[in-house]
């Protein structure tokens, strides 16, 4: 059995992720931090509560005395402790350093950048740390950050007529966006042309009160909001074999008002791969105003801290406008083009395109 011993700076997903690749051996958590960090190792412990039923302590050292550090934590160096040297300060990291390598006990650096475990001594470190990091349920990283979900609805996969209604809608944006504009009975010459081959193409049916039904039952209402969007993200998340949630309002522990009120963060598709949180806004209507990607980012980067990574997904007429305003944010811009291409990608493209 281990014993984890993580430096706690200002980020806690690296204790988590090595959390989750020790979870089947380990025995409890210690999480180094002070007093600037207290809030974040509130929330670390909480999430670590989600991975592995294991006792977390936490315990607070002096941040710039690495020999203060080195007498505080001299308990933790036993058989089994294995030190995350991650987070925390450089005094923390050379006083813990100092203690793993005295008593011969392995000392690793969380590296997301080339997503690896890297040993920082000469003592072996688990096997489990040579694999890939692992993809944390995004729940999990929200929580770690002091997010608290209220709802979340789990996504699934399109098929039959409606998975090739939303291909079609993507390949002619233009013609599904007069389609909608019309409500379905027309909505101008695109419009109609794209209600009309829908009806040729076998995918859709005219009721005999001139409603368009789909072929799988499916009623054209659905192709009307933005929701099939937020599905076909979804779906090509979910074909990379990630766990996905749409829909996904949360708010901060500690904000005003009761917790089932206004919430501040809402998010249409977020998933997670290794350390990051994803997450994507879905518009389907005919302007994104430009307020919408800053809003957007500041309220993802709040609940998904440094490690959250942000697309916006767009029909939108205007939206390549918007291209210059997205990159200041940091953020992926998904057309229909795009959108097109995210069937069948793997999570490495995935965590490029995004």
């Amino acid at each position: 059995m281990a014993v984890l011993v993580s430096l706690l700076g200002e980020q806690t997903h690296p204790a988590l992720i090595l959390a989750a690749m020790l979870k089947e051996r380990l025995e409890r958590v210690v999480l180094l931090g002070s007093a600037q960090t207290r809030q974040q190792g509130r929330h670390a412990r909480a999430a670590i509560g989600l991975l592995a039923p294991v006792p977390v302590e936490l315990r607070e050292v002096a941040p710039y005395d690495w020999s203060a550090v080195e007498e505080a934590v001299g308990d933790l160096a036993v058989p089994g402790a294995i030190w995350d040297l991650t987070g925390g300060t450089k005094p923390m990291l050379v006083g813990a350093y100092r203690v793993a390598q005295a008593k011969g006990l392995p000392a690793v650096y969380l590296d997301t950048a080339s997503q690896r475990v890297v040993s920082l001594t000469t003592a072996p470190v688990p096997e489990s740390f040579d694999e890939r990091l692992p993809d944390v349920d995004p729940v999990v990283l929200l929580r770690a950050n002091g997010a608290v979900v209220t709802h979340s609805e789990p996504a699934y996969r399109l098929a039959g007529a409606s998975r090739a209604v939303a291909r079609w809608a993507l390949q002619h944006p233009d013609h599904w966006r007069d389609w909608v504009s019309g409500r379905g009975r027309g909505g101008g010459r695109a419009g109609a042309a794209f209600a009309e081959q829908l009806v040729r193409q076998g995918l859709a049916r005219r009721t005999p009160g001139g409603k368009l039904v789909f072929a799988d039952g499916t009623e054209g209402s659905l192709f009307r909001g933005g929701y099939w969007l937020e599905r076909w993200v979804a779906d090509a998340f979910l074909g990379a074999g990630l766990t996905v949630l749409c829909d996904v309002r949360c708010r901060m522990e500690g904000d005003a008002g009761p917790p089932d009120g206004a919430v501040q963060n809402e998010f249409d598709v977020v998933t997670s791969r290794a350390a990051r949180l994803h997450v994507v806004s879905c518009k389907s209507g005919k302007r994104v105003e430009g307020e919408h990607v800053e809003a957007f980012g500041n309220s993802a980067r709040r609940v998904g801290g440094r490690f959250v990574r942000l697309a916006l997904a767009s029909l939108a007429a205007n939206y390549q406008f918007l291209a210059p305003r997205v990159a200041a944010q940091g953020m992926a811009l998904w057309g229909p083009a795009e959108l097109l291409r995210l069937e069948g990608q793997s999570k490495q493209w995935l965590e490029v395109a995004s």
